[in-house]
């Protein structure tokens, strides 16, 4: 990947992993309007599909929105 590069829906662009002071896999990423953190604007994003934890065994389907805060959450399809 380039900078400035167009991204388009179905491209990895990450991989969960452990880093810092963490137990469990997780992934940091953000989006913006430019190539520089301080210079840029943060843009509002959805996620297409997911499932969020509803109890001990079951899950709940989710689509166009975000999970909340601390939410357990996967993505059976692998996307």
């Amino acid at each position: 990947m380039k900078l400035g590069e167009k991204v388009n829906g179905g491209r990895v662009l990450g991989l969960v992993g452990n880093s810092g002071n963490s137990t469990e896999p997780h992934l940091h990423f953000h989006l913006s309007d430019g190539p520089e953190s301080l210079a840029s604007e943060g843009l509002p994003y959805v996620i297409d599909a997911f499932e969020i934890a509803a109890g001990p065994a079951s899950f709940e389907r989710r689509t166009g929105e975000l999970p909340m805060n601390n939410a357990v959450v996967r993505f059976p399809d692998g996307k």
